[in-house]
């Protein structure tokens, strides 16, 4: 039961980020943008990060798109695995990826189901699938 209502909670707060939606200049490259105008309050991993333990760990991202949420959460990661079946978000999140994070943050081109198969059991802390159709 506390697993539903804080998953509750936290999905709350990010349909609440996303329906406040604001425009701000930002020093931030055009690549990251985005983010900006999704969740310019951080909404999203302030929830993500009240649910899992990312610190310290391994996390597979599903369905990682253009990295929009990874590059917020990675330097706490020991090591990072998102992935995405559509090429061409997999080519802007590697663009984008800020340089302090190339040794922790590794996106790979595949769909769930391929990368599942090639994978040994238990090879991840933590998975994240945010916003993700997989």
């Amino acid at each position: 039961m506390w697993l539903r209502v804080e998953l509750a909670s936290a999905l709350a707060l990010v349909a609440t980020s996303i329906l406040n939606v604001g425009q701000s200049a930002s020093p931030l490259p055009e690549d990251c943008l985005m983010n900006i105008r999704v969740d310019p309050e951080n909404n999203e991993p302030r929830a993500l990060f009240q649910l899992a333990r990312i610190d310290g760990r391994d996390v597979l991202e599903v369905g990682c798109g253009d990295g929009r949420l990874t590059w917020r959460y990675a330097a706490k990661a020991a090591r990072v695995i998102a992935i995405d079946p559509f090429e061409p978000s997999i080519l802007r999140a590697r663009k984008s990826l800020p340089q302090e994070l190339l040794a922790t943050v590794e996106f790979r081109h595949t769909a769930f189901a391929d990368f599942a198969a090639s994978c040994k059991h238990s090879a991840f802390d933590v998975v994240i699938l945010s916003w993700s159709l997989c």
